[in-house]
């Protein structure tokens, strides 16, 4: 995702750029599981995780965030470009706050924010398999987990439905279509995924990782707040 798409949304809100129940015993006991099966059952427990979003190019903005999903998202996130950008977001259930902006340190509050929810890669499984045969690459181990490669070109027009604030974004960019590979366990739940958006000047690469599955937790005002 681009730099600039990235710092708008860290600092107005709209950070732009998983699913599944608690716990990590993904397997079956072949490791070999249904993805369409996967895939329709995930989403039914609320759940917390960590999620890395790394872009191929350096100049890009990488997030690491911890958060909750498949509810109202709520979590802590950082977004860096290297050695001269960092910018940090808390999410709670009734408001947002951001620091970075300046060199003060403290926490600036401001409106809640929506957008976070794309990064709820869920939907993108079932986009997918709604492809065909073609998009089925079959089982891979991922971080000793076994999981199900997915992937295929998706065209943006699909996102409409099942991701508003991606459709909405790339839309306005003047992206037409996706390319995703996406690597799901047993319960749904994404453990990788690999997203190339060709912009209008140049396409980026983005691998997000998903990790430390575990219960809904409890994301506070940060302080001191700005005046």
């Amino acid at each position: 995702m681009r730099r600039s798409t990235v710092l708008a949304a860290a600092t107005a809100a709209a950070l732009v750029l998983l699913t599944g129940c608690r716990g990590d015993d993904t397997s079956t006991a072949s490791g070999a599981f249904d993805p369409a099966r996967a895939a329709a059952t995930a989403g039914g427990e609320p759940y917390a995780a960590t999620v890395t979003a790394t872009p191929a190019d350096s100049r890009a903005v990488a997030l690491t965030a911890r958060c909750n999903l498949g509810a109202v998202f709520t979590g802590r996130s950082e977004a860096t470009v290297g050695d001269g950008f960092r910018q940090e977001n808390v999410v709670t259930a009734d408001h947002q706050y951001t620091r970075g902006y300046d060199r003060s340190g403290k926490w600036l509050k401001i409106p809640r924010s929506t957008d976070f929810s794309v990064l709820g890669f869920d939907g993108y499984a079932k986009l997918l398999l709604a492809l065909g045969p073609s998009a089925r690459k079959g089982m891979e181990i991922r971080d000793g987990v076994p999981t199900y490669h997915l992937a295929g070109h998706l065209d943006v027009e699909q996102l409409a439905s099942a991701f508003p604030v991606a459709h909405r974004e790339l839309s306005t960019a003047g992206v037409r279509g996706i390319g995703m590979d996406q690597w799901i366990d047993a319960r749904g739940r994404t453990r990788r995924a690999e997203q190339r958006v060709p912009f209008p000047e140049e396409t980026t690469t983005t691998t997000y990782v998903f990790s430390d599955f575990g219960p809904v937790e409890t994301f506070t005002e940060p302080g001191p707040l700005a005046d």
